[in-house]
């Protein structure tokens, strides 16, 4: 259990990289996770592969969102 009565602030910070939404969405997230850069049509045709392998979309979404919602419970705050 969090003491919020101590005078201090307190955060939990969770991250997650992200992905597409949707398969035609590939080669942005490529290019945002280069930093701007265009990704080689290799690159983009390969990971275009892999996302429709897991069906178009990767679960790491609804798995991120479920963990933030079982530790904002756990954890008591927002």
């Amino acid at each position: 259990m969090i003491d919020l009565n101590n005078g201090r602030s307190s955060a939990v910070l969770l991250l997650g990289n992200g992905s597409p939404d949707t398969l035609d969405n590939v080669p942005a997230y490529i290019s945002q996770m280069m930093n701007g850069r265009l990704p080689d049509p290799r690159v983009v045709d390969d990971m275009t592969d892999r996302f429709r392998q897991i069906g178009g979309q990767s679960p790491l979404l609804d798995i991120m969102q479920s963990l933030a919602a079982q530790l904002e419970e756990a954890v008591e705050l927002p």
